[in-house]
């Protein structure tokens, strides 16, 4: 397959770096929503 090919297929950069940041981007935000909430039940937990 050519470069050609897989821009028929809606393949091309632009849109492999769109779907790669939005998976990036929903890891990191579920990261950063989770820290917090396990450390408030780790806390809470211990009191």
């Amino acid at each position: 397959m050519t470069e050609a090919d897989f821009a028929l297929l809606g393949i091309d950069a632009p849109t492999i770096l769109y779907v790669w940041s939005w998976g990036f981007g929903s890891v990191v935000f579920s990261w950063f929503m989770g820290f917090p909430i396990g450390a408030a039940i780790s806390t809470i937990k211990k009191l």
